[in-house]
């Protein structure tokens, strides 16, 4: 009987480390499809449905977190570097002004800031860090 129990919490623990894999090689893919959406508008969306990649990413993280606690997997939090911040604004403001590129040049900067001020507000309410 233990040796069937840990047999079968090796296979789980396989199991969980291919879905991880799986999970950042279809974020990696997510990323340079809406890398490419946003030069080329259209080139992905005529051939792939971004709402199907999204279901399997919300039923692929759903499965990782049912495996991480039926092996009691916990992950430490970390904190994110400044250069990665630098990297997820100058990506999104690159989105931004390129999905409203046909429009006047005041506008869209406008826009913008806009666009990046409610995002920064946003972040500092969400993931502000408790003083009291």
């Amino acid at each position: 009987m233990e040796f069937q129990f840990q047999n079968r919490k090796r296979m789980y623990l396989i199991l969980y480390k291919l879905i991880a894999d799986f999970l950042f090689l279809w974020l990696l893919f997510l990323t340079s499809s809406f890398l490419a959406e946003s030069v080329l508008p259209g080139i992905i969306s005529s051939h792939f449905s971004f709402t199907r990649s999204f279901l399997i990413l919300f039923a692929t993280m759903t499965t990782l977190f049912i495996l991480g606690n039926i092996l009691e997997i916990k992950i430490e939090k970390k904190s994110i570097s400044k250069k990665t911040k630098f990297i997820v604004i100058f990506f999104s403001s690159f989105l931004i002004f390129n999905s409203l590129f046909k429009l006047n040049l005041e506008l869209n900067f406008a826009i913008l800031f806009l666009s990046l001020a409610t995002i920064f507000f946003l972040f500092k309410v969400l993931f502000a860090k408790d003083k009291s």
